[in-house]
């Protein structure tokens, strides 16, 4: 898999995949349609798009900039 992931510029990490989550029910309802919705769009397979476990190369960080004040 790392092979996989040699050409990307994100990673985002996945709270679906594994044991039995804690999650309400219509939280993960909605997860899962925003994730399909991420998927769509970016062409790219998103399994939790609201984790906050992301890995971003070093390089594409000037295009994030400037960040927002908040959220």
């Amino acid at each position: 898999m790392p092979g996989a992931l040699a050409g990307a510029d994100v990673v985002i990490g996945s709270r679906m995949s594994g044991a039995e989550s804690e999650m309400p029910a219509m939280r993960r309802v909605g997860n899962v349609l925003f994730a399909g919705l991420i998927t769509l769009l970016g062409d790219q397979r998103v399994r939790d798009s609201a984790s906050g476990m992301r890995v971003i190369r070093r390089e594409r960080l000037p295009s994030l900039y400037p960040l927002p004040n908040g959220h």
